[in-house]
C-alpha cells in the first residue's frame, strides 16, 4: 500500500545553480540561466529538506523530486532557432519526459529523499530511474536557511526543524 507524496520539480539546470541567500530573488543581478539554476537547485533542495522534516515528524509522506531530461515543451521556444534541426536528436517528447514525474509519484521502489530521472547518457532522455544530485544540493546548513527564508517570505511556519 502506499501512502501520500509531495513530489517536487527540479532540472539538470540544478547542477548549474548557487542559492545567493542575499539576492534571492535575482533583483541585484539578473541572469537568466543563473537564475533558473538557482530556482531548480532550491526545488531540489526544498525536496530533501522536507523529507528530513517529515521523518523528523514521524510523518509516513514522501518527498521525492523529479527531472524531465531534454524535453521538448513550451520552455524549448526559448533556446536559439539553430537548434531547431537538432532537438528530435536530443530531446525526447513532452510525454517522454513527464515519465521521472510519474515514476516519483508512483513508483514502487521510490522512497523518501530519491530524485528521478531520465536513464540515458547525461540524463538527458531515456526511461525513469532514480539519480544522483550536485553536493550543492546536500548542503544541510543552506537548505535550512533557505526553509528559514520561505517561512519568512510567506509569513508561514510550516514543519519544525
Amino acid at each position: 500500500q502506499m501512502g501520500s507524496r509531495v513530489v517536487t520539480l527540479s532540472s539538470m539546470g540544478h547542477r548549474w545553480g548557487r542559492i545567493q541567500l542575499g539576492d534571492l530573488n535575482s533583483e541585484r543581478s539578473y541572469r537568466r540561466m543563473n537564475a533558473y539554476g538557482q530556482s531548480k537547485l532550491a526545488c531540489l533542495m526544498f525536496a530533501y529538506e522536507l523529507q528530513r522534516r517529515l521523518d523528523a515528524e514521524g510523518c509516513q509522506t514522501l518527498s521525492v523530486a523529479a527531472h524531465p531530461g531534454i524535453a521538448d515543451t513550451e520552455l524549448a521556444r526559448y533556446f536559439p532557432q539553430l537548434f531547431s534541426p537538432f532537438m528530435k536528436y536530443f530531446f525526447q517528447s513532452a510525454e517522454a519526459g513527464a515519465q521521472s514525474t510519474l515514476y516519483a509519484a508512483l513508483g514502487t521502489d521510490v522512497g523518501g529523499g530519491d530524485y528521478c530521472g531520465p536513464d540515458g547518457r547525461g540524463e538527458r532522455r531515456g526511461l525513469p530511474k532514480k539519480v544522483g544530485s550536485s553536493k550543492a544540493s546536500r548542503d544541510l546548513r543552506v537548505a535550512k536557511q533557505l526553509w528559514a527564508l520561505a517561512e519568512s517570505l510567506t509569513g508561514q511556519s510550516f514543519l519544525p526543524a
